[in-house]
């Protein structure tokens, strides 16, 4: 997870988004809820590979189900915005 944010932050010079990506994923196959909230965002907004609302809706469900609080996401907004 920390090595993901660092890529996601730019610690390492610049923002690497694969790094960040490939690393979150990572945490958040291990359970990390903030890994998968990352996840979702930047799946949501399009940051790094792309945007895809499928992935985003799938990270941020596993973000949710830890129990863990996160801010939602408007996932109808985008849908509509997107046709």
């Amino acid at each position: 997870y920390y090595l993901g944010m660092a890529y996601l932050n730019g610690l390492y010079k610049n923002i690497h988004w694969p790094q960040a990506i490939y690393y979150l994923e990572k945490a958040s196959d291990k359970g990390i809820a903030k890994a998968s909230y990352y996840l979702a965002t930047a799946y949501y907004t399009g940051l790094g590979k792309g945007k895809n609302l499928n992935k985003a809706k799938i990270y941020y469900q596993k973000a949710i189900d830890s129990g863990e609080k996160f801010p939602p996401l408007n996932f109808e907004i985008s849908e509509e915005a997107l046709q």
